[in-house]
């Protein structure tokens, strides 16, 4: 809890312990929450901390004064309406008579009468300003189906509000790649090397005091590359095992003409090995009537 105290002409905020039990179930113990511009914070660079008659938290910056409700920050900057964004060290003060606020600036001093409850703002509107697919202009078409070449995605967007745009957050998510709303201060988003599916953007306008609009949507679909569709796998398929069939048939039609060409050479060897094995016997059968007949002769006596 926050407590203002008041010494002479300074102003400072104590923090007191909050009585509570501990997952352990025992102890007390001080419940301190941390804010920044991660939280709210218009800058981390604090000059000025103070309490207005409704217990709102005021602080100062270099970059304008906020207050808190309890809930949720309100921005007091040079678009609606400070006369310099940089505070002053000390530079706050209430006056007891009416509950004003007086905020030192380095530029001149800065009155704010507060109103007796704070206004919601309404909803920001969120409009696609451009959409691009790949190098395809696609803006103001809400689905968009595009080849796998055109892979990338850049979209600009702003919000239709007359105010403060400090007072105003973009978050966005990509249903299909993540369900998580990711902060930009930026006013364009972009993806690089998005994979083939249907995919959803979805762009949301936030308030300073909370309040979300419905999200601008776009609605695309990256198609499958032709070399990993089911027409190319099965084309690939019957391409592979025509080829592979045609190699085989080769190779079966090479092995039988090799066979053949072998089978005739041993034929004609065997029969060169016949006739010379037919010679040689002729040849040994003359041989020996040759002989037979020398033996036959009569001798001739001297």
């Amino acid at each position: 809890m926050l407590r203002d105290s008041s010494i002479g002409e300074r102003r400072y905020l104590d923090c007191l312990p909050e009585r509570f039990a501990s997952p352990g179930g025992a102890g007390n113990h001080i419940r301190l929450r941390h804010f920044s511009t991660a939280d709210g914070l218009l800058s981390d660079q604090v000059y000025f901390l103070g309490l207005d008659h409704t217990a709102h938290l005021w602080t100062g910056t270099d970059r304008g004064a906020a207050t808190w409700d309890g809930h949720n920050w309100h921005y007091f900057t040079q678009a609606n309406g400070l006369v310099w964004n940089d505070c002053n060290a000390d530079g706050f003060a209430v006056d007891g008579s009416d509950g004003s606020i007086w905020i030192g600036t380095s530029a001149g001093l800065s009155h704010y009468r507060p109103q007796a409850e704070w206004q919601q703002p309404p909803p920001a509107p969120v409009v696609l300003t451009s959409v691009s697919l790949g190098n395809a202009a696609v803006t103001g078409r809400q689905s968009v189906s595009v080849p796998y070449e055109q892979n990338s995605l850049s979209a600009g967007f702003s919000a239709l509000i007359f105010g403060d745009p400090l007072a105003v957050e973009f978050r966005y998510r990509m249903l299909g790649l993540s369900n998580e709303w990711r902060k930009t201060t930026l006013r364009e988003v972009q993806f690089a090397g998005i994979p083939p599916g249907s995919y959803t953007l979805q762009i949301e306008a936030r308030t300073s005091a909370g309040s979300a609009n419905t999200p601008a949507t776009f609605q695309f679909t990256i198609r499958q590359p032709w070399w990993s569709t089911w027409a190319f796998r099965i084309l690939a398929f019957v391409l592979l095992a025509g080829v592979g069939g045609a190699a085989w048939r080769f190779r079966s039609l090479r092995d039988a003409r090799i066979r053949r060409t072998l089978e005739a050479a041993v034929a004609e060897r065997t029969r060169q090995l016949a006739e010379e094995r037919d010679r040689a016997n002729e040849a040994s059968r003359l041989t020996r009537i040759s002989h037979r007949g020398s033996s036959k002769k009569p001798l001739l006596m001297a």
